[in-house]
């Protein structure tokens, strides 16, 4: 009988993970990952586990995810990009410092409540495709999906949280980044950085007004500028060294083409790839070319392209390569 550790957030949907892989004849171990959240969630995490009659381990990662991925977050808004935390944690941390400590310590096998697929070595989108998480999921290297199981694959959310919620296990749906807290990035940047004033300029580089700070703002962003000029303006670029905020008309956030770093390949190119190309979590996959240089050109021209986001290139449901927009 294999061995899986199942990351336990204490939420319906690693609760639901653990509760089906134990009906499926695993021998299961929670694991709770302590990164500095509080006492809450370990408290739900120990209920589940209680619930379910299995044993809870703590891994202690508090400084690595501080390091790793608070450190990065505030960094990347300081170089003008905005950054996606949630797949650097789970590139990092979760697939990467935990998986690896939960596999020395007994696991044969590594399981989430992430609502994504492995098929044949290849990480592919849930059934669910209203929560499907590959797009988070795509930096992590392929190697590291090697013990992993997402017991979620063909689970519709509506039944894991109506199963979960009749055991009495139920938590709120969060789309917050978790160490903001319920804080917006604004006020998170501003404890960490300070105001910075700045200026806003146009296109031609004509002053329109002063800013707090380059990083308080983001690519294709319209409310919260304080700039009237008579006609709708919007963030389409971001100069850190010169704590520049350029705004320009709609039309100025098209992209035809962006550049990919830090790419991480499910399958080697080595010839341009019809692909479908998703620049943001909400954003629905647009017809592009992918290069072996990361090169990737729209068939049609997109909104609000934005450095420091995460790149996610499919072919049909399967993951081709994920990469961080340069």
């Amino acid at each position: 009988m294999k061995t899986v550790f199942v990351a336990l957030s204490g939420g319906v949907d690693s609760s639901f993970a653990l509760f089906k892989l134990l009906s499926q004849g695993f021998n299961v171990v929670a694991v709770y990952m302590d990164i500095g959240l509080g006492y809450e969630s370990l408290d739900r995490a120990k209920f589940a586990a209680f619930k379910a009659g299995v044993p809870l381990k703590i891994v202690r990662l508090k400084e690595q995810f501080e390091e790793q991925v608070v450190k990065y977050f505030i960094d990347q808004y300081l170089s003008g990009k905005t950054p996606n935390p949630c797949a650097i944690c789970n590139k990092r941390i979760k697939f990467g410092l935990l998986e690896e400590e939960c596999l020395k310590i007994g696991a044969d096998l590594f399981a989430t409540g992430h609502y994504a697929c492995l098929k044949e070595g290849l990480l592919c989108k849930a059934l669910d495709a209203k929560k499907d998480q590959s797009y988070f999921l795509s930096l992590v290297p392929k190697e590291n999906f090697e013990n992993v199981l997402f017991p979620l694959c063909n689970d519709k959310k509506a039944n894991v949280k109506e199963l979960m919620h009749s055991i009495g296990i139920t938590s709120k749906e969060s789309q917050e980044i978790c160490f903001l807290k319920g804080k917006s990035y604004r006020e998170f940047m501003l404890e960490k950085v300070g105001p910075c004033p700045g200026k806003f300029v146009d296109t031609t580089g004509k002053l329109l007004g002063e800013h707090k700070g380059f990083f308080l703002y983001t690519i294709g962003q319209r409310r919260g500028l304080g700039v009237s000029v008579g006609r709708p303006l919007y963030v389409v670029k971001i100069i850190p060294d010169e704590n520049l905020v350029v705004l320009g008309s709609e039309k100025d956030l098209y992209s035809s083409q962006m550049r990919l770093e830090s790419m991480n390949w499910f399958h080697e190119v080595s010839v341009p790839l019809k692909v479908k190309a998703k620049i943001r979590q909400q954003h629905i996959p647009a017809d592009a070319v992918l290069y072996p240089d990361g090169k990737v050109v729209f068939d049609i021209p997109q909104r609000a392209v934005t450095p420091g986001q995460v790149a996610c290139l499919y072919m049909d449901d399967a993951v081709v390569a994920g990469g961080i927009i340069s």
